[in-house]
């Protein structure tokens, strides 16, 4: 009797990956498992680690300092919701110590199937412990019956807006570090230390510069901004929904807001493109202006959206 076994179309990306990951290795494409780096003395070796996003290699890069070499899967303007793995980054990773996961979507079916293809690679989760705000659709239609609003319950994955939060994650990459190479224990130590009053010095700066927009609302096309719109008293109101576009009827009632609203610029990402975004532009005087929660410059990134928060949601009450 023939059976035939079904694969996923996951599944059948990571064993391409992996088998192109063996071709590259006998062509000598194969990278080195330890890199190296000049130190004050002789070459430092340094410890490869892998994370998702951009975010998290600044985070990673903080603590390890000059120990560690950080890649990153999804490169800037690539979007980490439809993202995919090449052939040389899985070649890479499996030459790694270590993949900081941080719960964006391309994640959950990739890394099922990385750990039982590469059973000696440390898969750390810093997400784990934080308690995930939901997404219940857009927050103007949470009490309408509409069919057209029907929404699915799900978790929001920005956990890095929250400069809270990140305190948190550090944690756990200072604990992996440690493990990983418990004899610069004391320099990773130090290290966090310094990234955690860092946290805090840009947490104060910005309660301070957004005291008194409390309870405003921040218009956003990709809903990335919850963690951070929660902890400074905002709120943020999406015009993407589960990753698409809105309908017309919904749409038409995002213009109806904005205009009652008085809304003057709308946030958007540079890895999404839209075109209900021109619609919406169209249709109101309100303005697009892109900020970047992906940005390698973490700090600096949170006080460039507060301040530009600050004068644009300035603008609207105008």
């Amino acid at each position: 009797m023939n059976i035939t076994k079904h694969y996923s179309a996951t599944q059948i990306l990571i064993l391409v990956l992996l088998i192109s990951a063996i071709i590259l290795s006998l062509t000598g494409c194969t990278p080195e498992k330890i890199d190296t780096k000049v130190g004050a003395n002789n070459y430092l070796p340094l410890l490869s680690v892998f994370v998702s996003i951009e975010p998290q290699k600044y985070f990673v890069e903080r603590i390890g300092g000059e120990y560690v070499s950080v890649e990153v899967m999804v490169k800037q303007g690539q979007n980490p919701a439809t993202y995919e793995p090449t052939p040389i980054q899985i070649t890479k990773l499996g030459n790694s110590s270590a993949f900081f996961s941080i719960g964006v979507p391309f994640e959950k079916a990739f890394l099922n199937q990385i750990s039982s293809n590469l059973p000696d690679l440390n898969l750390v989760d810093t997400s784990e412990g934080i308690e995930k705000r939901k997404i219940t659709g857009h927050d103007h239609e949470e009490n309408s019956d509409s069919e057209d609003h029907n929404k699915t319950e799900q978790f929001d994955p920005h956990i890095w807006m929250s400069p809270i939060l990140v305190q948190k994650q550090a944690t756990t990459i200072l604990e992996t570090l440690i493990k990983l190479k418990p004899e610069n224990s004391k320099i990773f130590t130090e290290n966090y230390n310094q990234f955690i009053s860092d946290l805090n010095k840009v947490h104060q700066e910005l309660l301070a510069v957004l005291a008194n927009l409390k309870g405003s609302t921040m218009f956003v096309y990709h809903p990335s901004f919850g963690y951070f719109a929660d902890l400074y008293g905002l709120k943020q109101l999406a015009i993407e929904e589960a990753g698409k576009e809105p309908s017309p009827r919904i749409l038409e009632t995002i213009i109806e807001e904005i205009i009652k609203q008085n809304v003057k610029i709308i946030f958007v990402q540079p890895e999404f493109q839209s075109n209900s975004i021109k619609i919406i532009t169209d249709a109101t005087s309100a303005a697009v202006v892109s900020v970047n929660p992906l940005s390698y410059n973490y700090l600096d990134n949170l006080s460039y959206i507060a301040n530009t928060l600050d004068k644009s949601l300035k603008k609207d009450s105008e």
